[in-house]
């Protein structure tokens, strides 16, 4: 005589914890049978966070590009600003210094930087000058071989 053991399945409120749920069976097994394999009505569930993820990642997406693209000319705006700022503090600075400084500068002192800036413009080209014939000497040195 073997006994088997079987579960009930029921509705939780048909519940009735006094009574015993177990029948014996003659001729049965005694192994419980295996739980059933989740069924495809279940799958449908992951398919759903699935997609919700995915939406909610190219949502995510196009809302950055969105504010990219908005934020990118505030901040062009934003240096030009500082740009002008630079510019300006500057040259307010050399103005005011030059006009202080031939106000109350003697009339040697005056000369003098009106000298000092000829010979600093002619330093300057002559060493662009130099510069240049340096860079086009040596195509032509390429061409002719060196005598020694």
């Amino acid at each position: 005589m073997f006994l088997r053991q079987t579960r009930i399945v029921m509705n939780p409120e048909d519940y009735d914890p006094t009574r015993n749920n177990t029948t014996s069976h003659e001729g049965a097994d005694t192994n419980p049978a295996p739980e059933p394999p989740p069924t495809s009505e279940e799958e449908p569930v992951f398919k759903d966070v699935s997609t919700s993820f995915k939406d909610a990642v190219k949502e995510g997406v196009e809302d950055a590009k969105e504010a990219a693209r908005d934020t990118i000319p505030k901040v062009k705006e934003e240096f030009g600003r500082g740009v002008h700022d630079v510019a300006y503090g500057i040259s307010f600075l050399v103005a005011f210094g030059a006009t202080l400084a031939r106000e109350f500068a003697p009339e040697n002192a005056t000369r003098g930087a009106a000298e000092g800036r000829s010979a600093g413009r002619k330093a300057a080209e002559d060493f662009a000058a130099k510069q240049r014939a340096a860079r086009e000497e040596p195509e032509a040195s390429e061409s002719e071989p060196e005598m020694v």
